[in-house]
């Protein structure tokens, strides 16, 4: 029950603190992030190609399905 409360009370505060830093972000802040936006997004795509094929070699590589 314990860990149950402090999960409880830790997500409330971060969604809480979260909402505080969304309602104060300034006019200026949110224009430089529709900036560089599209970067993000392609940086972002780069990296989760990178990280599949990643995964894809380790399934190849180590044929767990095999074993007897």
């Amino acid at each position: 029950m314990g860990a149950f409360a402090i999960a409880a009370t830790t997500l409330v505060l971060t969604l809480a603190a979260a909402a505080t830093v969304v309602s104060t972000i300034s006019d200026d802040s949110i224009q430089e992030l529709r900036t560089r936006g599209p970067r993000v997004k392609q940086l972002g795509g780069a990296l989760l190609i990178l990280i599949g094929s990643w995964f894809a070699y380790l399934a190849l590589a180590n044929p767990t399905y095999l074993l007897p």
